[in-house]
């Protein structure tokens, strides 16, 4: 497999939680846009990292406060087959004095 270099965009939509002083946390929406880079391998795993630019858009308890922000983030492929394939990311996506806003995850994908 040969190395490749991509632009994504992705959005996402919010989710809340309360902290033990019973201060509600929201993430509401989030918007990304990066580059990525995976690099060269011959077998199914490939790593890659991201660097790019976020907005998050938050509230506390009525309040809000919205994020911009150089992101930077790494992850790994995992191809099943020639076209679904696994996937594993951590994304710094703000990291303020004030905040920081940050991402695990785990997913699913298809090439076509």
């Amino acid at each position: 497999a040969e190395a490749t270099l991509a632009g994504e965009f992705r959005i996402g939509m919010g989710f809340g939680r309360e902290n033990n002083g019973g201060v509600r946390y929201e993430l509401d929406r989030y918007f990304g846009a990066y580059l990525r880079g995976q690099f060269p391998a011959r077998l199914p795993f490939r790593p890659y990292g991201l660097i790019g630019a976020s907005r998050i858009e938050t509230s506390q308890n009525g309040g809000g406060e919205n994020y911009n922000d150089l992101s930077l983030g790494l992850g790994a492929d995992y191809s099943i087959n020639q076209d679904i394939f696994l996937s594993i990311e951590y994304l710094r996506a703000a990291d303020r004095s004030e905040a920081e806003v940050s991402n695990f995850s785990l997913g699913i994908g298809a090439r076509f």
